[in-house]
C-alpha cells in the first residue's frame, strides 16, 4: 500500500517509514501544504495513496461524501488518542504493523483507526 501523510502530522513520519520500507510520502514534503482536504483526499486516490491524518473527522465526513458520489477514494488511516502524539517513530512503526496485517485488502472507501504497534 502507499501511504501520503497529512498536513497535521509531522513529515518525520514519512521519513521514518520510508526508512522502515513503507512507500509514504507527506503533503510537506511534496508541495501540497494548505491544499483542502478534499483536494489532498481527491489527488490521493488518483495516486493510489491512503492518506494518513490525526483529523478523523473531517475525513470521515469527506469519505461518506466521496461514497455518495461515487468518487474514487483510496483510504484513510486516522491516527487518534495518546498515538497521535506519540513520537513519529511510534506512529511509523504502528503504520508498518498496519500495513502488514492489512495484506491485499483493500483500502478504497475505509477509514482505519490506527493502533499502536504491539
Amino acid at each position: 500500500m502507499q501511504y501520503l501523510i497529512d498536513e497535521d502530522l509531522t513529515p518525520d513520519i514519512a521519513h521514518i517509514g520510508h526508512q522502515l520500507g513503507l512507500d509514504i510520502l507527506s503533503v510537506h514534503d511534496i508541495g501540497r501544504k494548505g491544499w483542502t482536504d478534499e483536494e489532498q483526499l481527491t489527488r490521493a486516490a488518483t495516486e493510489h495513496r491512503c492518506i494518513v491524518t490525526g483529523n478523523g473527522r473531517d475525513f470521515e465526513r469527506l469519505s461518506r461524501l466521496f461514497y455518495a458520489e461515487g468518487r474514487a477514494h483510496a483510504g484513510v488511516v486516522i491516527v487518534q488518542g495518546a498515538l497521535r502524539f506519540a513520537d513519529p517513530a511510534a506512529i511509523a512503526r504502528a503504520l508498518v504493523a498496519f500495513d502488514r496485517q492489512r495484506g491485499r485488502f483493500s483500502m478504497e472507501y475505509v477509514c482505519h483507526y490506527l493502533q499502536p504497534a504491539g
